[in-house]
């Protein structure tokens, strides 16, 4: 029977051959690969045989020749064992390939295991299409070296999407995750780190999401367990570069827990995406200085107004200097020092409540905040800066409270405001008993009226006051 059905199938496919050729119709029959011909496999490489493991299996210094010999032409995970400590730096001279040498542009996928210390410099340099970055139970990681992720190309490296800074790390090297263009989150969990360069081009996340939509930065660890706080905000945290500017657009603290000095200058300054900073979930006593200097597109859309955290009583010179687009701030009610320049050239910046516990109030503090109608300087200030409301040109009425405020330069702190300013001296519930030379010089007041204005003893009224008031008309 097996050998007739045979017969019959060989007699069926000569047939069809047959009128196939009659009828000119052609079948042709390809093999088609497990694999398009530039498509890689990816190889996991997780075993220790396929490693370079020197110092007594402590450091991790690359691939060894069965690694290499295994991994072959295709994409590679490298799973670093257990037990080392140490992952070695590039010592390359001329130009860094990493310590993969030709297979690191092959690495999709790192995990850096708990028991891991130290990344050395350039250690995965050029690591171009690197996707995960798993650092999560990297809990003994203190040192992240200069360029150890740094991808090293020019152009975009749009692979990986996020990184997670563990929380004992102290040291981030100099452009340690640069490059790295497609990222759209980076979790910041260092506790107490370093800080980092004052020059933004050596920034640790230089150039970071600048292909995408924007990169969202959470300072803290956001799970329920987490019990470590973040203590310090790097100085030059994320420094942006002009050149290659970073885009990050969401910058969302939880469980911080800001001291004194603890907010590093600088540290988001010139970021020019972003766009929304949320303060409600950590602690600070302290906004740093240019802490957002230059961050023109800070506009803070989901909460409405920017809230200065509870707890803060100073707030850094330059701190939001140029934040153009912001349009509404709520200062906290213990706040005691607005430093220089702490909103100079917030052109869209509305009125802004001092509250009465403020006692300085810096120069050019609140400089060209232009969109302005009123100005109050509360009972507390007892400086008031230089040009600190210079230029605010559509504030027509001022309320002046503050009791027994210096005043120690000749250029009126109201100076180039708006025309017909009606002037308000004290009320009923503020006496003011100082009124210092050149206060109001050279303004374009036209109506001043006094109210509860008590003076005696040493204090005086001092000269010059009103030099140069052409517009005044009214007292």
């Amino acid at each position: 029977m097996a050998s007739l059905f045979k017969k019959l199938t060989t007699v069926f496919l000569a047939v069809t051959a047959a009128l196939c050729l009659a009828t000119g119709i052609l079948f042709t029959v390809q093999k088609t690969p497990a694999f398009a011909e530039d498509e890689k496999q990816t190889v996991n490489l997780d075993d220790a045989k396929y490693f370079n493991l020197v110092d007594e299996n402590k450091t991790f210094a690359g691939l060894s020749d069965a690694g290499k010999a295994y991994a072959g032409e295709n994409n590679i995970i490298v799973k670093i064992p257990d037990g080392v400590t140490k992952i070695a730096e590039d010592t390359s001279t001329g130009t860094h390939i990493g310590i993969l040498e030709n297979y690191s542009s092959a690495l999709v996928e790192l995990v850096i295991p708990s028991s891991v210390v130290e990344i050395g410099n350039y250690a995965f340099y050029g690591s171009s299409n690197l996707a995960t970055l798993d650092m999560s139970n990297a809990t003994a990681l203190k040192t992240i070296g200069e360029h150890s992720f740094d991808s090293g190309s020019t152009q975009a490296s749009n692979s990986l999407r996020m990184v997670t800074v563990p929380e004992n790390v102290t040291v981030i090297g100099n452009n340690a995750f640069a490059n790295r263009t497609g990222l759209t989150e980076i979790n910041f969990y260092a506790t107490n780190c370093a800080d980092f360069s004052a020059n933004a081009a050596e920034n640790p996340f230089y150039w970071a999401g600048n292909k995408g939509t924007g990169v969202k930065v959470n300072i803290g660890n956001t799970a329920s367990s987490n019990t470590v706080a973040v203590t310090k905000i790097p100085a030059n945290m994320f420094l942006n570069d002009i050149n290659k500017p970073n885009k990050i657009a969401i910058v969302n603290f939880y469980k911080a827990n800001i001291a004194a000095g603890n907010f590093g200058a600088n540290a988001f300054s010139g970021c020019r995406a972003l766009t929304t900073v949320d303060f409600s979930n950590s602690t600070f006593a302290e906004i740093g200085e240019g802490a957002f200097n230059g961050c023109s597109a800070l506009i803070v859309e989901a909460q409405k107004s920017l809230a200065i955290p509870a707890g803060v009583v100073e707030i850094g010179n330059n701190a939001f200097s140029g934040c153009s687009a912001l349009t509404s701030v709520t200062l906290n009610p213990i706040l005691e020092t607005i430093g220089n320049s702490a909103f100079n050239g917030c052109t869209s910046l509305g009125n802004v409540t001092i509250p009465e516990t403020v006692t300085e109030i810096g120069n050019s503090a609140f400089q060209n905040c232009k969109a302005f109608t009123q100005i109050t300087v509360p009972t507390g200030v007892k400086s008031l800066g230089e040009n600190a409301f210079y230029g605010c040109s559509s504030a027509k009425t001022i309320y002046y409270y503050a009791k027994n405020a210096e005043f120690a330069y000749t250029t009126s702190p109201f100076a180039n405001g708006a025309n017909n300013v009606t002037l308000y001296i004290g009320n009923s519930a503020n006496e003011v008993n100082r009124l210092s030379s050149y206060l109001f010089r050279s303004t374009n007041v036209s109506t001043v009226i006094f109210n509860n204005v008590n003076i005696s003893g040493d204090a005086k009224v001092a000269n010059n006051i009103f030099t140069s008031c052409t517009s005044l008309v009214a007292v």
